[in-house]
């Protein structure tokens, strides 16, 4: 009984670590595309530059989605490396959920400049604090 406890919580551990890994790495090709995307949006945005707020915004809903999933394993603190650091990411990650309820404004109001701005300003460094934490969750695996 007990080895297929320690065999699952092995396995939930592999699993989080697997889904900090993939955040990261998702975020790492992320940033450098939303510099690039905020100034599609200064100009006048084409086709292409939609899709990519489209995945923009899925991957920032996968990310969220993931957050609720992992912050409610029971015992998680004996799961994460570092408890007091996934807190502080979940935080970052929280905030970006008001940042993508005022670009779904900017959208609607179709204002290329907001969208720009709060892209370049606001998700990036979102992103970069994700990063942060992400890294050193990472590095205390």
């Amino acid at each position: 009984m007990e080895t297929k406890q320690n065999s699952a919580i092995q396995n939930l551990i592999e699993e989080v670590n697997e889904t900090i890994l993939l955040t990261d790495d998702y975020i790492n090709k992320a940033i450098p595309l939303i510099r690039k995307l905020s100034e599609e949006f200064y100009n006048e945005p084409d086709k292409d530059a939609w899709k990519q707020l489209t995945d923009l915004l899925e991957g920032m809903q996968w990310i969220l989605q993931t957050i609720s999933q992992i912050d409610s394993i029971k015992s998680l603190q004996t799961i994460i490396s570092d408890y007091k650091i996934w807190n502080e990411y979940v935080q970052v990650v929280s905030k970006s959920h008001g940042i993508v309820e005022e670009l779904e404004n900017a959208l609607i109001n179709m204002d290329y400049i907001l969208i720009g701005d709060m892209l370049q300003y606001e998700i990036i460094h979102v992103f970069e604090n994700m990063n942060d934490k992400l890294n050193f969750l990472k590095s205390r695996r």
